[in-house]
């Protein structure tokens, strides 16, 4: 992951630590923990994560790629999703997860036009250093 976009994954991460309901998820959730699932967690491997988690890891380099963060973030949200529908969390999960899939979405866009143009600009000036060559 370039610089770039490490920096813009971390917007969007403080943007929802920070926010009016951050305090759900800055925080580890552990599944385990929090009983939603009962005896149903243990058979399943489930991994405790945070907004703090994804932020150290940012901080770290852990992510070789963006959409390691996003897995990451979708993680988090999908424990949330985990509580009774009429639960606060669950509600708030919903709107995180609205909010991040646009925004990610929009991103990976702009990303792959970049990656387009740079890859067109580069394809090009190779080109015309065939030619040139060539020539002589």
């Amino acid at each position: 992951m370039d610089r770039y976009q490490k920096m813009q994954c971390w917007v969007i991460l403080k943007r929802f630590m920070v926010g009016r309901d951050g305090w759900t998820f800055n925080k580890t959730l552990d599944p385990k923990k929090l009983g939603i699932l009962g005896n149903k967690c243990e058979s399943v491997l489930l991994k405790p994560i945070g907004f703090e988690d994804i932020e150290s890891k940012l901080h770290k380099f852990v992510y070789s790629r963006p959409d390691e963060f996003a897995n990451d973030m979708r993680l988090l949200f999908s424990y949330g999703f985990m509580y009774p529908q009429r639960d606060q969390i669950h509600r708030v999960v919903r709107r995180f997860s609205e909010s991040f899939e646009i925004t990610w979405k929009v991103l990976t866009e702009k990303w792959s036009t970049k990656e387009r143009k740079r890859n067109k600009i580069f394809k090009r000036g190779r080109t015309n250093n065939k030619a040139v060559h060539q020539k002589f």
